[in-house]
């Protein structure tokens, strides 16, 4: 028992536990799993990649999330336990809080308590990050990866080969992880040519060889894939396949945009290039290289898929911010202020210089980070706006399962198509494209059953929609609501050439009905 509370007791376990608890704190506060389980459209897909492996059947229809075999596991395993997605939720928040505190304890070990604490409210700050596990998305899980890879080798006998594992497996939640394996690698292999060149000793050198076990996600991507699909490079066609039609930026767009971006970072872009050339100067290179890998190297990685004509989301960009974050907290505490001698801190207790010391880390953050996310307004909007759609969604299920209950095509087996077929070949619902995976999850609905409602294509004359198929609108996921006015109606009306029949509606926010002859 004692041993356990002297570990508790180091600087670095504290920082780390505060950080954790402040985090969970305000993620349950603001996200609040207890009442509703929000997920996006890539943590559901998780879930029914889950269901399709574990049922041994090939996806039938082309889902545009890249698979991600991490997700895949914890997801759907939480959810085939629980069958709520309050649980995947909590799991994304607990991931959120531990990557905050292991990246807190990280910025402990390298420049000391001010730095932790900068780098616990900097994270904690970034709406980025924030609307990231509100959705259950992937980056909370890489930066657990990020930043235990960083405390594994950064101990006094660094243990690469334990650091290599667990990038492998942040790889299996952001593919981007890699960069940090590849530059890694690349640098092993060009310290060594150097070193072997002027005949000195490379044993130092070797001994950070094992980092490169994190490619083994590659073997273990293809698997995923094949077992899903047939295909083992199924994950780097899903991006080019879903591209068509998306709002393509093209090379300059996205050197337009990363400018633009960090333009309105400019106090954060220069504290990151400070800590940089601290870290260069206390010859932290493990650290320099994960920095330089997560910062300018997914600036590189968005650049190259913009050049391969592959759609760009703005949460792209949410590591390198996370890494500027970092090296921002390393060149806040690199600042040294003169204090009188006059002042009596001889007779501090020893405890209070580093307390002071992270609270003022702590306050800078919270100067900095712009926009700070959990008291951001468009940042809460967006949470509150993501939540009202899972309570429409849990409102409406039940009277769609009812609905659809007598129709045998509703429970016809899944598999039997292709993975990068169109979804809907013959469908009966229709719904906001972003909810189609948690509805076929949530009723077990082959992706041949249900699709995404095609706004533009919406026509009073039978043919799209078509008798017999149901419509659910939600406004909070529909774009072009203007296109679905004529079925926004709360009694049966005749629009045209068809029948709009309301089944379950919630005036203002969504309406189901059937469509009839």
């Amino acid at each position: 028992m004692g041993g356990v509370i002297a570990v508790l007791r180091r600087p670095i376990v504290v920082v780390g536990l505060l950080a954790f608890a402040a985090a969970l704190s305000i993620a349950l506060w603001l996200i609040r799993p207890i009442h509703i389980g929000a997920v996006g459209y890539d943590a559901a897909a998780s879930v029914l990649y889950f269901q399709r492996i574990t049922g041994g059947v090939r996806l039938e229809a082309f889902v545009g999330a890249t698979p991600k075999p991490l997700l895949t596991v914890v997801y759907g395993t939480a959810y085939a336990l629980f069958h709520d997605w309050r649980i995947v939720s909590c799991l994304a928040i607990g991931a959120y809080a531990l990557g905050i505190a292991l990246t807190a304890a990280l910025a402990h070990r390298v420049a000391g308590p001010v730095a932790g604490a900068f780098a616990a409210v900097g994270l904690i700050g970034s709406a980025g990050l924030l609307v990231d596990v509100d959705v259950a998305y992937a980056v909370p899980w890489a930066l657990c990866s990020w930043a235990l890879a960083g405390l594994l080798v950064t101990q006094a006998r660094p243990r690469f080969a334990l650091a290599g594992l667990v990038l492998g497996l942040g790889a299996l939640a952001r593919f981007e992880t890699l960069i940090v394996v590849g530059c890694a690698g690349a640098a092993i292999v060009l310290a060594l040519l150097v070193l072997r060149r002027a005949g000195r000793e490379t044993a130092a050198v070797r001994a950070g060889l094992p980092i490169l076990l994190g490619f083994a996600a590659l073997p273990i991507q293809a698997l995923h894939d094949w077992l899903l699909t047939g295909d083992p490079i199924y994950s780097e066609r899903v991006p080019v396949i879903s591209s068509p039609g998306a709002p393509l930026i093209g090379v300059s767009g996205a050197i337009r945009f990363l400018i633009a971006h960090y333009a309105s970072e400019p106090l954060l872009v220069a504290l990151a290039a400070i800590g940089l050339v601290t870290l260069v100067a206390q010859h932290r290179w493990t650290i320099v290289l994960g920095f330089l890998a997560l910062g300018p190297g997914i600036g590189a990685f968005i650049i190259f898929l913009a050049a391969r004509d592959i759609y760009i989301s703005s949460r792209y960009v949410t590591p390198a911010d996370l890494a500027l974050t970092f090296a921002a907290a390393v060149a806040i505490a690199s600042i040294r202020i003169h204090v009188p001698g006059q002042l009596p801190l001889r007779r501090w207790p020893p405890a209070i210089g580093p307390l002071v010391a992270a609270v003022g880390g702590g306050l800078v953050a919270l100067l900095i980070i712009r926009p700070f996310g959990p008291i951001d307004h468009a940042t809460r909007a967006t949470i509150l706006h993501n939540a009202a759609v899972e309570r429409d969604l849990a409102t409406v299920t039940p009277t769609i399962a009812a609905s659809i209950a007598a129709d045998p095509a509703a429970h016809a087996p899944p598999g039997g198509g292709s993975a990068t077929a169109k979804m809907g070949s013959a469908a009966r619902l229709l719904a906001p494209l972003l909810t189609v995976p948690q509805i076929a999850v949530d009723l077990k609905l082959p992706l041949s059953f249900v699709a995404g409602s095609d706004g533009p294509a919406l026509t009073d004359q039978g043919g799209y929609p078509h008798p017999g198929q149901l419509l659910f609108h939600d406004v909070g996921r529909d774009n072009l609501g203007g296109a679905y006015a004529p079925f926004e109606v709360a009694v049966p009306t005749r629009v045209g050439d068809i029948l709009v029949d309301p089944l379950l509606v919630e005036d203002g926010r969504f309406w189901l009905v059937r469509i009839g002859p």
